[in-house]
């Protein structure tokens, strides 16, 4: 059964919960289970929660789950032992919760669906005792509704109560409906934002400090299909959240139990992720396979620099069943194939098309700003997605006679957004040549003393209170607020290169400065009348 998240979190300390939750994935019931579904409103608290939301044609069910002992007194005082021994008393019993809980649910959905005519539909609920025998018989709620541990056999036994469930309350309401298959997915998609949040790539290195995200809906869906699918191919441009969702993909993994080997080209992206991502994640360079050994499930990065025939036969040692049988998820930038680093083949994407997989694609730029976008499309024609964030600054061109004025044009730029309140930390400095050939190594002492060069050293504390600069090259798969593009020469905008103008481009996510020599000046503006149709 699809269950939202896939994932148990970490702050659910109930055996009795965790134990319904890995239930409830291994069933075949066609419908959706939503776990801890918080409430924002509801009839008589502030808020509240439901333990198990099941969302099918047949209607939308709550299920509260009560561990450990339970007992309920003559009063109607209701007392629950945990294993630790600690006993809590509550005058609301478990079938109080959930009938209070879903009709405030089911309140919000048809109020935020009342246009559509989508009010009128069986609700229902239930409660379930996994750890004890609960031989309560009275006329305050009937059995049907009623899951102990006499009835949880096994998972089966799960899906038999599912099924006495919907019929009992089926035939409690005469006067609803069925729910059309697209109803119970736009009522998911309402529902699944409230909780379902992930980490994103961009936050730094203190986890008390890390902000997160909400996924969007073609992420949810992409997750959704990498989850039921052994092999995927994911294409998708710069900024459309790949490496986002291949870190999440990986951790759901990891919390299944799973051995998972996480794949990309670059050292410098490599040592960044291995300081971020979850624990039990095996991070290691295309150029290091040798010594792996096979992972149960294999994730690869900026596909695009490592498809080849000669690195599919690395990575097929590094997958159980290989890559024919085994289970692997690749995701790859659509745009500019052949890469920075020159390596892409047509003929290993072909091969892997060939192993009974599942082709998506992300069409949604998470990561930059519409003139960034815009910019880009101009510069090089490629597709970056529709993007999410809203306009932004303008991407400023700075053409210069001369090396000296470059220089004098990028202090300058630097200072006035120190002089903004921008932090230097969100400040960097792309080239395609390294420091010692690039403008930028004679910045003045003052901000020389603030820069850095990333590495695959250093780059576990970028972003962090320094200006920094990269190679592009060293730069791909990370981002920062404001980028300078130095050093590029008319080649960078010719069709055959222009990979490198374009992954350095898509590094901004708010504000970018490129600083080209003046004679280049004709060459961009033939560029973007060439393909101005395209945005």
């Amino acid at each position: 059964m699809r269950i939202i998240p896939s994932s148990v979190p970490t702050s659910i300390q109930s055996n009795a919960e965790r134990r319904l939750f890995r239930s409830f994935q291994n069933i075949e019931f066609d419908g959706i289970c939503f776990h801890s579904l918080r409430l924002s409103e509801h009839q008589y608290k502030a808020e509240g929660e439901l333990d198990f939301v099941i969302l099918s044609t047949d209607g939308l069910y709550a299920l509260e789950v009560k561990g450990g002992v339970v007992r309920r007194t003559a009063e109607g005082v209701w007392t629950f032992t945990d294993r630790y021994e600690a006993v809590h008393k509550k005058s609301e019993g478990p079938f109080d919760q959930a009938r209070s809980g879903v009709h405030s649910l089911v309140k919000q959905i048809q109020a935020r669906f009342a246009n559509d005519k989508l009010t009128k539909f069986t609700v229902g609920h239930g409660v379930a005792f996994p750890d004890c025998t609960f031989e309560v018989v009275t006329p305050e709620w009937p059995s049907d509704i009623v899951f102990d541990a006499r009835s949880y056999e096994n998972d089966a036994s799960l899906l038999r109560f599912l099924k006495k469930l919907t019929a009992y309350w089926q035939s409690k309401r005469q006067y609803t409906q069925q729910l059309e298959p697209r109803e119970v997915e736009r009522i998911a998609q309402y529902l699944r934002p409230k909780f379902d949040i992930a980490p994103t790539l961009a936050n730094r290195a203190d986890e008390l400090d890390r902000e997160v995200a909400a996924l969007t809906e073609e992420q949810y869906e992409r997750l959704d299909a990498i989850e039921r699918n052994p092999r995927i191919l994911c294409a998708g441009g710069a900024g459309t959240g790949k490496t986002f969702l291949a870190l999440e993909i990986a951790r759901r993994h990891v919390e299944h139990n799973e051995t998972v080997l996480f794949v990309c080209k670059s050292l410098v992206l490599v040592e960044f992720l291995r300081s971020r991502a979850t624990i039990g994640i095996t991070i290691a360079a295309a150029d290091h396979l040798h010594q792996v050994a096979p992972h149960d499930v294999l994730i690869v990065d900026e596909g695009q620099d490592i498809l080849n025939i000669s690195n599919l036969a690395k990575l097929d040692n590094c997958v159980k069943g290989g890559l024919e049988k085994g289970r692997w998820r690749i995701f790859y930038d659509i745009n500019n194939q052949s890469g920075v680093y020159g390596d892409y083949e047509q003929e290993a994407l072909e091969l892997l098309g060939s192993y009974n997989i599942v082709w998506l694609e992300l069409h949604r730029n998470c990561r930059n700003t519409l003139n960034i976008v815009n910019q880009t499309r101009l510069l090089t024609a490629a597709d970056l997605g529709k993007p999410a964030a809203g306009d932004g600054p303008k991407v400023n061109y700075l053409y210069v006679e001369h090396k000296a004025a470059g220089l004098a044009q990028l202090e300058k730029s630097i200072y006035r957004l120190l002089e903004d309140d921008v932090s230097v930390g969100d400040i960097t400095i792309l080239s395609p040549r390294p420091l010692r050939d690039s403008i930028a190594s004679g910045l003045t002492r003052k901000l020389a003393n603030q820069l850095l060069t990333l590495a695959p050293t250093n780059v576990g504390r970028f972003p962090d209170g320094h200006l920094t600069f990269a190679t592009v090259a060293d730069f791909k798969g990370l981002e920062n607020k404001f980028i300078f593009l130095v050093d590029f020469e008319a080649c960078h905008f010719q069709k055959e290169d222009v990979s490198t103008i374009y992954v350095a481009m898509t590094r901004a996510r708010v504000g970018l400065t490129i600083i080209l020599h003046q004679d280049l000046q004709s060459t961009v503006n033939q560029s973007m009348l060439n393909n101005f149709s395209l945005i």
